[in-house]
């Protein structure tokens, strides 16, 4: 990554991390009115499993290095 990036970066991970927070708490509330806390928790680990099978395949996993150069 660029340094001049580094900003951009960090503040769109800030942003992130505030609107989890901000639209997390109501949105899981009215998800687990709805369909009850198992099923909350449970849509939300498939949904950290789906994340974390996308970082692993398409993410590099060093600065720079292209998908096909990866151990």
């Amino acid at each position: 990554s660029p340094a001049h990036l580094g900003g951009r970066a960090i503040a769109i991970s800030g942003a992130g991390a505030t609107l989890a927070l901000v639209l997390g708490v109501p949105l899981g509330t009215l998800l687990g009115r709805a369909i009850g806390w198992q099923g909350a928790f449970g849509l939300m680990t498939l949904m950290a499993l789906a994340l974390v099978a996308w970082i692993i395949a398409i993410v590099p996993d060093f600065p720079g290095q292209a998908k096909a150069h990866r151990p």
